[in-house]
Protein backbone atom coordinates (compact mmCIF):
# COMPACT_ATOMS: atom_id res chain seq x y z
CA UNK A 1 0.00 0.00 0.00
CA UNK A 2 2.77 2.36 0.86
CA UNK A 3 4.51 2.21 -1.98
CA UNK A 4 1.34 2.13 -4.10
CA UNK A 5 0.47 5.21 -2.36
CA UNK A 6 3.83 6.78 -3.30
CA UNK A 7 3.51 5.38 -7.11
CA UNK A 8 0.59 7.29 -7.24
CA UNK A 9 1.83 10.76 -6.05
CA UNK A 10 -0.24 10.20 -2.63
CA UNK A 11 1.51 11.04 0.72
CA UNK A 12 1.77 7.82 3.01
CA UNK A 13 -0.20 7.59 6.13
CA UNK A 14 1.79 6.86 9.15
CA UNK A 15 0.11 3.34 9.36
CA UNK A 16 1.10 2.21 6.05
CA UNK A 17 4.44 3.04 6.98
CA UNK A 18 5.23 1.46 10.08
CA UNK A 19 3.34 -1.94 8.70
CA UNK A 20 5.96 -4.02 7.27
CA UNK A 21 3.26 -5.63 5.58
CA UNK A 22 1.99 -2.94 3.19
CA UNK A 23 4.50 -3.55 1.07
CA UNK A 24 3.39 -4.85 -2.13
CA UNK A 25 0.79 -7.89 -2.20
CA UNK A 26 -0.83 -9.56 0.50
CA UNK A 27 -0.64 -12.61 -1.30
CA UNK A 28 3.41 -12.01 -1.28
CA UNK A 29 2.95 -12.35 2.48
CA UNK A 30 2.26 -15.59 2.81
CA UNK A 31 5.99 -17.27 2.34
CA UNK A 32 7.36 -14.52 4.69
CA UNK A 33 4.53 -15.36 7.56
CA UNK A 34 4.56 -19.08 7.00
CA UNK A 35 8.88 -18.92 7.64
CA UNK A 36 8.46 -16.72 10.40
CA UNK A 37 5.99 -19.33 12.18
CA UNK A 38 8.47 -21.95 11.61
CA UNK A 39 11.28 -20.37 12.91
CA UNK A 40 8.96 -19.76 16.36
CA UNK A 41 8.19 -23.20 16.32
CA UNK A 42 11.73 -24.59 16.26
CA UNK A 43 13.00 -21.70 18.78
CA UNK A 44 10.20 -22.84 21.18
CA UNK A 45 11.56 -26.18 22.14
CA UNK A 46 15.25 -24.47 22.97
CA UNK A 47 13.37 -21.88 24.60
CA UNK A 48 11.41 -24.14 26.62
CA UNK A 49 14.45 -25.74 28.10
CA UNK A 50 16.43 -22.82 29.14
CA UNK A 51 13.40 -21.36 30.79
CA UNK A 52 13.00 -24.91 32.71
CA UNK A 53 16.49 -25.46 33.48
CA UNK A 54 16.60 -21.86 35.15
CA UNK A 55 13.70 -22.69 37.24
CA UNK A 56 14.73 -25.73 37.82
CA UNK A 57 17.58 -24.08 39.95
CA UNK A 58 15.14 -21.91 41.84
CA UNK A 59 13.51 -24.89 43.22
CA UNK A 60 16.51 -27.01 43.74
CA UNK A 61 18.33 -24.50 46.19
CA UNK A 62 15.63 -26.17 48.87
CA UNK A 63 12.55 -27.93 49.39
CA UNK A 64 9.43 -26.48 47.21
CA UNK A 65 5.80 -26.89 48.01
CA UNK A 66 4.03 -27.94 45.52
CA UNK A 67 2.00 -24.68 45.50
CA UNK A 68 5.75 -23.02 44.65
CA UNK A 69 6.22 -25.52 41.75
CA UNK A 70 3.09 -24.95 40.35
CA UNK A 71 3.53 -21.56 40.58
CA UNK A 72 7.30 -22.00 38.96
CA UNK A 73 5.34 -23.57 36.44
CA UNK A 74 2.90 -20.90 35.37
CA UNK A 75 5.98 -18.35 35.36
CA UNK A 76 7.92 -21.22 32.90
CA UNK A 77 4.75 -21.77 30.97
CA UNK A 78 4.14 -18.15 30.09
CA UNK A 79 8.08 -17.24 29.35
CA UNK A 80 7.74 -20.19 26.74
CA UNK A 81 4.61 -18.53 25.22
CA UNK A 82 5.87 -15.47 25.09
CA UNK A 83 9.86 -15.11 26.08
CA UNK A 84 9.97 -12.52 28.06
CA UNK A 85 7.53 -11.38 30.53
CA UNK A 86 7.48 -7.94 33.20
CA UNK A 87 7.58 -9.13 37.02
CA UNK A 88 4.46 -6.95 37.62
CA UNK A 89 2.28 -9.60 35.66
CA UNK A 90 2.90 -12.21 38.79
CA UNK A 91 0.07 -10.11 40.43
CA UNK A 92 -2.38 -10.64 37.13
CA UNK A 93 -4.18 -14.10 36.21
CA UNK A 94 -3.36 -16.51 35.82
CA UNK A 95 -0.79 -16.47 38.78
CA UNK A 96 -3.04 -14.75 40.87
CA UNK A 97 -5.41 -17.69 40.71
CA UNK A 98 -2.54 -20.12 42.54
CA UNK A 99 -1.44 -16.91 44.53
CA UNK A 100 -4.62 -14.35 44.97
CA UNK A 101 -2.63 -11.96 46.77
CA UNK A 102 0.20 -12.01 44.59
CA UNK A 103 3.46 -13.52 44.45
CA UNK A 104 4.85 -13.20 48.11
CA UNK A 105 1.99 -15.30 49.05
CA UNK A 106 3.70 -18.63 47.62
CA UNK A 107 7.02 -17.68 48.74
CA UNK A 108 9.56 -15.45 50.66
CA UNK A 109 10.67 -12.03 50.14
CA UNK A 110 14.07 -13.37 49.20
CA UNK A 111 13.04 -16.26 46.78
CA UNK A 112 10.77 -13.75 45.13
CA UNK A 113 13.83 -11.40 44.64
CA UNK A 114 15.54 -13.81 43.03
CA UNK A 115 12.55 -14.96 41.10
CA UNK A 116 11.89 -11.54 39.65
CA UNK A 117 15.95 -11.55 38.73
CA UNK A 118 15.56 -14.96 36.67
CA UNK A 119 12.19 -12.95 35.14
CA UNK A 120 14.32 -9.75 34.66
CA UNK A 121 17.39 -11.97 33.08
CA UNK A 122 14.75 -13.64 30.08
CA UNK A 123 13.31 -10.12 29.54
CA UNK A 124 16.22 -8.24 28.82
CA UNK A 125 17.83 -11.70 26.59
CA UNK A 126 14.36 -10.83 24.59
CA UNK A 127 14.39 -7.39 24.87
Amino acid sequence: MCIEQIRFGQQPNKLAVMNPYSIGRPERHAPIRMAADSLRSSVRPHVQQAVSERFTEFLADSKATANQIHFVGLIVDHLTRNGSMEPGRLYDPPFTDTAPQGPDQVVDLDKLTRLVGIIEEFRDVAG
